[in-house]
């Protein structure tokens, strides 16, 4: 009965770990590791590279969208208020460029 149930415990495992596929994304910081993958892929065949990027990017159109939106208002975000170049640009450029660019949707 033990042997059964060691048996019954191994498939199981084996099941879990090792019968699925092997992703290079798994883990922590998947973003990063989806651009370390496909930097080098652009090295060694920039075709495939390519090709995967695009795919990706088709995907979630309106996740890919708000994620673009995010970082464009942590940059203006970072720009007007931790760098502070309102300082050094003039008045209407900088009401033109809030406009534009407001910090806040």
């Amino acid at each position: 009965m033990r042997i059964a149930t060691a048996l019954g415990n191994l498939a199981r495992l084996v099941n879990k770990h090792i019968f699925q596929p092997v992703y290079l994304l798994d883990g922590s910081n998947s973003s990063d590791r989806i651009r370390t993958v496909l930097n080098r892929q652009a090295v060694i065949e920039t075709k495939k590279e390519t090709f995967a990027r695009g795919i990706l990017m088709s995907m979630f159109p309106e996740e890919q969208e708000g994620e673009a939106r995010h970082r464009i208002y942590s940059v203006v975000d970072d720009l007007t208020n931790k760098v502070g170049i309102c300082d050094i640009i003039a008045p209407d450029i900088v009401g033109m460029f809030e406009k534009e660019f407001p910090v806040h949707p």
